[in-house]
């Protein structure tokens, strides 16, 4: 819902507004919470992570939206629960119980709607 707005920004520039912003949010969360502060290094391995794990995420995520629409983003990005838990299955022995089922079919009845979608615009 936020991100739309944002989707003809150039997508790293998008990127470094939402982490500084939430990361400004949890500093300040944590000294309410009063939390102890962190380390030079403990920044540093943070905003690599970060960078990583939800910075890339989002540039991945709006540069298609760009080119290939909302809708078709969405369909390939639905995808991702799917490659996660087959890579987690790889790397090890996984349970994977009446409750990984009923995940799956919900996983896939989501790819499903994003596929199937149509609608129109009026002009």
């Amino acid at each position: 819902m936020l991100s739309r707005p944002l989707s003809e920004a150039e997508p790293q520039l998008v990127v470094v507004w939402k982490v500084g912003i939430g990361a400004a949010l949890a500093r300040l969360v944590a000294f309410i919470a009063g939390e102890p502060g962190v380390t030079v290094t403990d920044v540093g391995i943070l905003m690599g992570v970060g960078a990583i794990g939800y910075g890339c995420s989002l540039a991945f995520y709006l540069k298609p939206q760009r080119h290939l629409g909302a809708r078709r983003t969405g369909s390939v990005f639905a995808l991702g629960p799917f490659i996660g838990a087959l890579v987690a299955i790889a790397l090890g022995d996984r349970h994977l119980g009446w409750s990984t089922a009923i995940t799956a079919r919900l996983f896939a009845i989501r790819v499903w709607l994003h596929l199937s979608e149509t609608h129109g615009h009026t002009q």
